[in-house]
């Protein structure tokens, strides 16, 4: 008896925390063309934080993983208004750190201890675009093209053939990529939000060693993220969902459907 008084009592609080607390201002969940204040500043689990450097820039990149995978980018607002805002992108990054952690044999080994990682890069530019509906829902749109650079040497057996890595990581077996995203987020009621994209990676060009060894393989991948998020404070954001991942890999074309997990925090 006594267990079930105290899981109502949690239930009940649970549910006067959720439905009763006032309205709040809607904040984004994912990257958009709208600047951040001036020293304001947003970070979560997986994506890049983001701080405002002025009222026309802002910094991205991501507090922990900066350190193993580092990866920055420059987000210039060229345009904004209340309706609309329109930036452009410009980033770098070097997986040389994390490729070589995963370079080894027995468990968490990704890429076979015989390939050396050589130090190499990836330039980003792009533009990105936002649409405000109403003040509780946008629209956003991006395109991207990548170029990888110093990496003559990065041998084709070193590629790690897995859904979410494979796309980001085959720029550099490839050459040039183009990435195109298309973001829907906003209201579902009271403190809980959605949040939607559709991604699209395409690689047009290739490494001639790649072509011997793999023939037009990884050629395009695609993913669906669609995520809940529930405020729990005016400052932390928690989102739970799944991501839906389509591959051309070199052992052929496959399907994958992940659990996601995300945060993130608000400080001003």
């Amino acid at each position: 008896m006594k267990k079930i008084v105290v899981i109502l009592t949690i239930m009940v609080c649970i549910s006067r925390m959720v439905f009763t607390q006032p309205d709040y201002s809607f904040k984004q969940f994912g990257n958009t063309a709208e600047q951040p204040l001036k020293k304001q500043w947003r970070y979560s689990l997986f994506s890049n934080a983001e701080y405002g450097i002025s009222d026309k820039v802002s910094l991205r990149a991501h507090p922990v993983w900066f350190f193993v995978a580092p990866s920055a980018e420059v987000k210039w607002q060229w345009m904004g208004s209340e309706k609309r805002n329109i930036a452009f992108v410009h980033g770098i990054t070097c997986p040389t750190p994390v490729m070589n952690i995963f370079a080894m044999s027995g468990t968490g080994g990704l890429i076979s201890p015989e390939f050396k990682i050589p130090v190499m890069f990836s330039i980003k530019n792009g533009i990105i675009s936002t649409w405000r509906l109403n003040d509780r829902h946008k629209i956003t749109a991006e395109a991207l093209i990548k170029f990888a650079v110093l990496n003559s040497k990065l041998q084709p057996g070193s590629s790690i053939d897995l859904p979410v890595i494979s796309p980001r990581n085959a720029v550099y077996y490839k050459n040039v990529g183009l990435e195109a995203a298309l973001t829907n987020e906003g209201v579902l009621t009271g403190r809980f939000d959605y949040y939607s994209r559709l991604q699209a990676y395409l690689f047009p060009a290739g490494k001639k060693i790649y072509k011997e060894e793999y023939g037009s393989t990884s050629r395009f991948f695609g993913e669906y993220t669609a995520m809940v998020g529930w405020n729990i404070s005016d400052k932390f954001k928690l989102g739970a969902g799944g991501r839906l991942c389509y591959g051309e890999y070199p052992f052929g074309t496959q399907w994958h459907l992940l659990p996601m997990l995300d945060f993130v925090r608000y400080v001003r």
